[in-house]
């Protein structure tokens, strides 16, 4: 598999990646919409951010170039991106994420 390392310290840019599923390639982005857009809606559900990372699954053009998404099966889709959960609040996401684990209980 594929490690990415990064400082963690205070004085470190908040940023975001974009991970080519084929090569591994990680490119690094800064959007300050995106964390004050995660503040509003865990404000809109009573919680606290801690933190906002988001990573998007992505091609790269090197990858494009030698033709590779011929190798990311068409069925593919990044379980965390599911339509139908991300259409649901956040307590029903959380049922359907529980209840995708066979060890836990159903959730109600």
């Amino acid at each position: 598999g594929h490690k990415h390392y990064e400082i963690n310290s205070p004085n470190h840019r908040k940023h975001h990646h974009i991970v080519c599923l084929q090569c591994h390639k990680t490119f690094e982005f800064n959007d300050d919409s995106i964390t004050k857009i995660s503040q509003k809606q865990a404000e809109k559900e009573g919680v606290e951010m801690l933190d906002c990372q988001l990573t998007v699954h992505a091609v790269c053009i090197e990858a494009l170039r030698k033709g590779w998404p011929a190798l990311v099966p068409t069925s593919w889709s990044c379980p965390r991106t599911n339509l139908e959960i991300m259409s649901n609040s956040g307590s029903n996401h959380q049922k359907a994420k529980l209840e995708e684990e066979e060890e836990l209980p159903n959730v109600q």
